[in-house]
C-alpha cells in the first residue's frame, strides 16, 4: 500500500486545519477542536483503499461531548463501548456536499504537474469545509441540539452508526440522554440498543449493553454517581 507522508500532511494543514483555525477552532495533530459543552472536532480519517499509483483521503467530522462519561456500576477499569461518548455525532464531509460523485480525494498527479495538482486539491478542500462543515458544525450548541437531531433524522445520512454496528447510534442517544440528565429516555434508548444488537448476533455489545441496563435499573450506587462528566 501507498505511504502517506508528510504530503499528505502538508494538504490536510492547508487545505484543512487552516480553514478551522481561522473560526477559531484549536488543532492538534489531525484534529481540531472548540467549544465549552460541546467540542466540535474535525478530523482526517486516511482511507484504507489504494489502486495502482493513487490514494485517497476522506474527511470525517463530529460533534464530540467534552470529557468522558462514567456509567454507574461499570467495573473499575473498564470503560462502555463506546468510551467516552466519542462520535456522539459523526458524518462525513462528503455527505453533507450537494456533489454526490465527490467520493475521496486524489492524492497522486495523473498529469505529474504535483505542486498544481496539490494547490487545486488545496482550494478544492478548503472550499468544501469553508461551506459545508462550518456551517454544518456551527449548527450544534448544546447536547439537546445533538439529541434533537438524531431523533429527528434516524435513518437519514448522516448517521454515526458504524455500518456494521446499526446499534451504536441508539447507544449513543442513550449516553446523551444521561448526560442532559433524562435517565427515563436513556434506558428506553439502551432497550432498543440490546434489541438491536441481538438481531445482528452481536454477542459482545449484548453483553455489555444488558449488562450497563441491568445496572442503570438498579439506580447509582451512594458512592458511585450515575454519570461523572470529567472536562479537559
Amino acid at each position: 500500500m501507498l505511504p502517506i507522508t508528510k504530503r499528505f500532511h502538508s494538504i490536510v494543514e492547508e487545505g484543512f486545519k487552516s480553514v478551522f483555525k481561522r473560526h477559531g477552532y484549536r488543532c492538534k495533530g489531525l484534529r481540531c477542536a472548540q467549544g465549552d459543552t460541546i467540542v466540535r472536532v474535525a478530523e482526517i480519517e486516511k482511507a484504507t483503499w489504494c489502486y495502482e499509483d493513487a490514494v485517497g483521503f476522506s474527511v470525517g467530522l463530529g460533534v464530540y461531548v467534552r470529557g468522558r462519561a462514567t456509567w454507574s456500576g461499570w467495573p473499575e477499569g473498564e470503560k462502555p463501548f463506546p468510551a467516552a461518548i466519542q462520535g456522539a455525532f459523526r458524518t462525513d464531509l462528503d455527505a453533507l456536499n450537494s456533489e454526490p460523485n465527490r467520493h475521496r480525494y486524489d492524492l497522486e498527479s495523473k498529469d505529474r504537474k504535483a505542486k498544481e495538482h496539490d494547490r487545486l486539491l488545496i482550494e478544492q478542500l478548503a472550499y468544501e469545509v469553508e461551506c459545508y462543515a462550518i456551517p454544518f458544525l456551527g449548527r450544534f450548541q448544546t447536547i439537546e441540539d445533538i439529541i434533537e437531531y438524531l431523533e429527528a433524522v434516524p435513518n437519514v445520512h448522516p448517521i454515526p452508526s458504524h455500518p456494521d454496528f446499526p446499534f451504536s447510534r441508539v447507544f449513543e442517544l442513550a449516553s446523551l440522554y444521561s448526560l442532559a440528565g433524562d435517565e427515563r429516555k436513556s434506558i428506553e434508548c439502551l432497550e432498543r440498543a440490546v434489541q438491536l444488537a441481538e438481531a445482528q448476533g452481536a454477542s459482545y455489545f449484548i453483553e455489555a449493553y444488558r449488562k450497563l441496563l441491568q445496572q442503570k435499573l438498579r439506580g447509582p450506587r451512594v458512592d458511585q454517581p450515575g454519570v461523572q462528566l470529567e472536562c479537559e
